[in-house]
């Protein structure tokens, strides 16, 4: 890996560098990428190589580090991970592997430095149920396609119904044991989402029922009232199709700079 570029973090817009991220989750796979930390928006961004070096570059991905909640040495969670160390969004770990300890501590310093704040354990911007967030860093979402509140959930494996704070961004769907908690007990994101819908003929009992369906789980949810049920079944659907057409034009948008590249 190459040297991180070590900018003084209180006159610098941005913090850059080679690190390798585990961009499948648990897959113990990590692949090098070049890093960008904007401090004036709170993004990481990663891309294939250096944009500013290389025409050729790519824009894999990013995180909002606005929906951090904790960076920190992977060392006791994960030992084996030399140099490595971990940041925390929406509940989800991401891994990442520096090159040594010196540059591990200056990447979690330049993250925590981003905010402002001396306090390492960063909390996600909840308060009193309503997400302060700004989603339209990521993909231009606004407030009508943001949605908060409480609804009843049936947990997968006792099958009971529990009430839970459910919180609608520009990451998918996360809920919590109540809306004074800072860290999701899981997060559904839009790209997995492929609809949600009434459920009809599973839960006779229970009334104002849908469902949100992913590849892999179907989730059983209740609303308060019927139009609260079609209030987030709009909200949800709304956000994963933003998300897909999001997606769709950042690909185009990726394969035109490549074309005016190449002429």
């Amino acid at each position: 890996m190459t040297e991180v570029n070590m900018m003084n973090s209180h006159e610098a817009k941005s913090f850059t560098g080679i690190l390798l991220i585990e961009e499948v989750e648990g897959s113990e796979k990590f692949t090098s990428r070049f890093f960008r930390l904007n401090k004036e928006i709170g993004q990481l961004e990663y891309f294939t190589d250096d944009p500013v070096k290389s025409a050729d570059s790519l824009l894999i991905g990013s995180f909002n580090l606005q929906f951090l909640s904790l960076v920190e040495d992977a060392s006791v969670i994960r030992p084996k991970l030399t140099h490595g160390f971990y940041i925390m969004l929406c509940g989800q770990k991401h891994f990442l592997v520096a090159s040594n300890d010196e540059e591990r501590s200056n990447w979690i310093k330049a993250i925590v430095d981003s905010f402002k704040t001396s306090d390492a354990q960063l909390r996600y911007r909840f308060s009193s149920g309503n997400c302060n967030v700004d989603s339209s860093t990521i993909l231009g979402f606004d407030d009508s396609l943001s949605k908060t509140g409480y609804c009843v959930k049936q947990g997968l494996k006792r099958k009971n119904w529990k009430r839970r704070f459910f919180v609608l961004d520009s990451y998918g769907l996360a809920y919590y044991i109540s809306d004074e908690e800072t860290s999701p007990i899981k997060l559904i994101k839009l790209a997995d989402i492929c609809q949600a819908r009434i459920s009809v003929g599973i839960h006779l009992h229970r009334a104002h029922v849908f469902e949100v369906v992913t590849p892999q789980r179907v989730f059983y949810i209740q609303a308060d009232s019927a139009f609260e049920r079609e209030s987030w079944i709009n909200a949800i659907n709304r956000g994963a199709g933003f998300f897909r057409r999001s997606q769709v034009k950042s690909i185009r948008s990726t394969a035109s700079q490549a074309c005016i590249a190449s002429q």
